[in-house]
């Protein structure tokens, strides 16, 4: 994803940066230091936002809390995915509604598939492979999925009024706020749902 959306300008008011870690450790005190970085270095005014974007299955729930504190306090938006952000992309995919109770638990619980993939990560590779002949590979977002973006806010709109914001027993994710927030400056050139 870093690829396809760093330095992203989005309409001359929109601009997407992900932030880079020499590695793999995403402890959300050190993402949180990385925007304050960014804050400084870019000198971003009241009109700006900053958002942290993370996955539940990284951290424990009372991580995810203070998180969510220390962001409201910095004034950073908050932005959490359950299990991961691959929820987020099967949004794209696979209509929700026709999952019954054990799938969706099982879709929560994200065990390890493979060696290299947890359930989610399977789910999305055997997916996109029938559908479009190439499967998922984690980091490498195709613009395939830019098509079906109204279904995934569709589909995330419903999963948070279901649940009324983020939780730890329930799929969720809040891309969607921060496709809101983009939006409202560059309107996208397809319908949003209401």
């Amino acid at each position: 994803m870093a690829d396809f959306i760093n330095t992203k300008s989005l309409g001359r008011l929109i601009k997407i940066e992900a932030l880079r870690r020499e590695d793999n450790a995403s402890d959300f005190r050190r993402v949180l230091a990385m925007l304050d970085e960014y804050k400084k270095k870019y000198k971003l005014s009241d009109k700006d936002q900053l958002w942290c974007l993370v996955d539940a299955d990284k951290w424990p729930e009372k991580n995810m809390a203070e998180a969510q504190r220390l962001c409201k306090q910095k004034e950073y938006e908050f932005c959490m995915t359950n299990p991961c952000f691959e929820l987020w992309l099967l949004l794209h995919h696979l209509d929700f509604k026709t999952l019954d109770e054990a799938a969706k638990n099982e879709l929560l619980k994200n065990p390890k598939a493979s060696s290299s993939k947890n359930h989610l990560e399977q789910m999305l590779h055997e997916i996109l492979k029938k559908e479009f002949g190439e499967g998922y590979r984690k980091g490498a977002i195709s613009k395939i999925h830019l098509e079906k973006i109204p279904f995934a806010l569709q589909q995330a709109f419903e999963l948070e009024l279901e649940k009324n914001h983020w939780t730890f027993d329930a799929l969720c994710t809040r891309i969607h706020v921060l496709l809101q927030q983009i939006f409202q400056s560059e309107p996208p050139d397809y319908p949003l749902p209401e």
